[in-house]
């Protein structure tokens, strides 16, 4: 049989990792796209340490999802809207800046960094809105994205 390469094992691997549902669905798309058999990611898995890579993702993703729901249930509970909460202090930091002296300008631009990434998690971008942001991408037209999606998407299999 023929020996997989680390190229091949990594793509596996961050396949696995945030795939959300039983191995069994995971190995049939696993055997269709890539022809891996099931002893094979068994044998992968126990080797690499993938289950547990796997589990603490998961974990992961689940703690920050329940921690921004309190922090939401919170502030909407004292009547306060974090997303626009998030987006008063960004227009604060911005307009700060062009006053601000040399080595606060770097603080404030970084905390309004931060506050954007902030606001993302709590209202990420929309399918349309990430298209509007592709097409209005300078240096890009719409046919470049739409190769570049295929080309991620094949490589995501």
């Amino acid at each position: 049989m023929k020996k997989l390469d680390d190229l091949k094992k990594k793509r596996i691997k961050d396949a696995y990792v945030v795939f959300r549902g039983p191995d069994t669905a995971f190995l049939k798309s696993l055997n269709e796209d890539l022809r891996i058999s099931s002893g094979t990611l068994k044998r992968l898995k126990k080797e690499h340490g993938w289950g547990a890579m796997r589990e603490g993702a998961i974990a992961g993703a689940e703690k920050i999802a329940e921690e921004k729901q309190a922090l939401s249930t919170s502030l909407e509970a004292d009547g306060i809207d974090p997303t626009a909460l998030l987006l008063k202090a960004i227009v604060i930091l911005a307009d700060a800046i062009p006053n601000a002296p040399a080595k606060s300008k770097e603080g404030c631009v970084t905390a309004m960094l931060r506050a954007i990434e902030v606001y993302r998690k709590f209202r990420p971008l929309t399918v349309c809105e990430l298209a509007d942001l592709a097409m209005t991408t300078p240096g890009y037209t719409p046919q470049e994205f739409v190769k570049e999606l295929r080309r991620r998407l094949n490589e995501a299999r």
